[in-house]
Order: structure tokens, then C-alpha cells, then sequence
């Protein structure tokens, strides 16, 4: 599933402006590097550019990471980035979520999660919730989303919000915690299309008035949009959907009272464009 830019993002890579994080940024690994994804320079195993067999298929390029378990370099599932066009201000630029596609060809589930460090005292925080990318999976889009409420701080004295306000590299790993450093573990992780995206997918959309009440919720929660709803589907913290449902109509119901309680994303579609809202299930 190839991403595309919204009209804000588009129009400063053609001014050549990457210094600040985007809504719409991708790296979708189609000029067939690792599009400043690494692992360190002394890794034997550092992250590779694999021409084919992403989740477009033939000739859609992909990241392929591998880590060997054990000790020493290479070990741990981990790639780390300090590219611009990830670097800056997290709230300005209103990111609230980062999306990618995944595949684990391995014989072990992975706990993936999404870390940054604050360019002020290089304070480092990381997702609470990672997504579960079960062993022997094929292709599938996660979701991590990034909003303060969404971190733990996992080192150094600032806050959730210092980091966010001016990041200065973003890490995906593998661990069962939050975690700064990647986890020991024999595996293979693919990426693809790894995405800043706004909680609402791009800001024309028209699904951006929409409005969900009451959030915490506890039984039932409501919905409305200025245009048709066609479908939702809600997701754990885990990325895994627990319900789904088609609208068509402008405003609807759904009954959230056998779900345990916790976050919750759900994702609305509108003739194809989509907008995701975070609520609170008590």
C-alpha cells in the first residue's frame, strides 16, 4: 500500500525543506536505499534495501532488518534514524500516528515499538504499547500512535513533551517493555512505508469535521462527520482490530460495552479517504 503525500508535505520537498518533520513523510524505500535507516556503523547485519516482495508485491522495494540474538553487534532488533525529514517538532507539525507495513518471516512474535530522543538533554522515550507482529505473518499495516499520553520516558530528565517539541532521532525496535535499545532476539523484521501521518489522515479530508462523544466512554459511543460515514473499525493498543462495522450515514452508535477497558483507536472511511480518532474505553 503506497502512501501519498499530502499537498503540504509535497510542497516543501519540492522546495528541498526536509529540516522538519511533515505530515505525509514516507519512506517507502523505492530508490533502493535504507533511506538513512541503520543500526550502526560496526553492525555486521545492518539493515538492506530488498528490491521485491513488499506488500505491493514484484518490484515494490522494501527494508529488510535482521538481528542475530546472542551478544555484541547485531544482536538486538533495532533501526534507527537521524535523517531530517524525521527530525523537529512533533506538535507543530500535528503528527499523530506513525503507520508502516510489516512482515515477521521469523519463528518469533515481535513487540515493535516506536522511540525518539529530545535534541535539548537527549532525553529518550518510547511507545507503552507496542504493536504484536506474530511470527510466520505476512504483510500487514500497524499503527503506533505518537501523542503525549502515548510515551514512557525511558531516559534522561525532560518530559513526554520536551522530546516531541524537538526530536533529534526516531528508533522502531523490537522489545517486550519500552525500551531505548532494541531486544536480543534471532529475527527478521520487513518494513515498509514507514509513515508520519496527522491523527486525521490529511487535512482536507472529509472526514475532518468529524466529532466522537463521549470520550472516556464506558457503553456506547457516538459519532458524526459533515459527510457520510461509510465504515469503521476500532483497534487495541496491540494494532489488533476487535470490531468493525458499516455507517453510511452522517452520525451513528456502536456499542463498546464488551470491550476491556483502555485505548482505543478508530479508523472512519469516506469514499476511500480515511480519519482516525483516539478514544478512552472505561
Amino acid at each position: 500500500m503506497k502512501k501519498t503525500f499530502t499537498l503540504v508535505a509535497t510542497f516543501l520537498f519540492t522546495l528541498g525543506i526536509t529540516a522538519q518533520i511533515t505530515p505525509g513523510f514516507t519512506n517507502d524505500f523505492e530508490d533502493f536505499t535504507t533511506q538513512g535507516w541503520s543500526n550502526g556503523a560496526g553492525s555486521p547485519n545492518p539493515p538492506t534495501n530488498i528490491t521485491t516482495g513488499g506488500p505491493d508485491g514484484v518490484d515494490d522495494n522494501f527494508l529488510e532488518k535482521q538481528s542475530a540474538g546472542g551478544a555484541g553487534a547485531g544482536s538486538k532488533m533495532i533501526v534507527f534514524n537521524t535523517d531530517a525529514g524525521w527530525l523537529g517538532d512533533y506538535f507543530a507539525a500535528g503528527i499523530g500516528l506513525i503507520t508502516f507495513n510489516a512482515k515477521n518471516p521469523s519463528n518469533e512474535d515481535l513487540t515493535v515499538r516506536f522511540a525518539m530522543q529530545g535534541a535539548g538533554d537527549n532525553t529518550q522515550i518510547s511507545t507503552t504499547e507496542g504493536v504484536l507482529v506474530p511470527a510466520q505473518s505476512d504483510w500487514e499495516l500497524y499503527e503506533l500512535a505518537v501523542e503525549e499520553i502515548d510515551f514512557t520516558i525511558v531516559g534522561g530528565a525532560s518530559t513526554v513533551s520536551d522530546v516531541l517539541a524537538d526530536v533529534n532521532q526516531v528508533r522502531i525496535l523490537h522489545n517486550t517493555v519500552p525500551a531505548w535499545i532494541g531486544g536480543t532476539i534471532e529475527a527478521t523484521l520487513h518494513l515498509d512505508n514507514i509513515t508520519a501521518d496527522p491523527i486525521l489522515s490529511i487535512t482536507d479530508n472529509k472526514l475532518s469535521g468529524i466529532s466522537l462523544f463521549p470520550n472516556p466512554a464506558s457503553s456506547m459511543i457516538n459519532f458524526s462527520a459533515e459527510t457520510g460515514i461509510d465504515s469503521y473499525r476500532i483497534y487495541n493498543v496491540l494494532g489488533a482490530q476487535v470490531m468493525a462495522g458499516s455507517v453510511n450515514s452522517q452520525r451513528s452508535s456502536v456499542d463498546i460495552s464488551e470491550l476491556s477497558e483502555g485505548m482505543y483507536l478508530i479508523e472512519f472511511t469516506s469514499e476511500g479517504e480515511k480519519a482516525v480518532k483516539k478514544f478512552l474505553k472505561q
